[in-house]
């Protein structure tokens, strides 16, 4: 992971839950339009696909978080 993916999960992480996992959220469908193009044009996306799974992985530990916490609001 580079130095900028890092400080970008540090930035994600450290927002409000409601506005970490929107912002997940619109960067996962962003990356899966992007794998789906390149793979339309014969593109190799393997380290695209690695990426967007770790920001799945990224999502799925919030909304975790989130479900456990009583105190966050994720529906604002």
């Amino acid at each position: 992971m580079s130095k900028q993916d890092s400080s970008q999960r540090r930035s994600i992480m450290d927002s409000t839950p409601s506005n970490s996992l929107r912002m997940l959220e619109q960067r996962l469908d962003d990356g899966y339009r992007r794998i789906d193009a390149g793979q339309r044009v014969g593109s190799d996306v393997d380290l695209w696909e690695d990426f967007w799974i770790d920001l799945l992985h990224q999502y799925e530990q919030l909304a975790d978080r989130a479900e456990g916490n009583s105190s966050w609001d994720i529906a604002a």
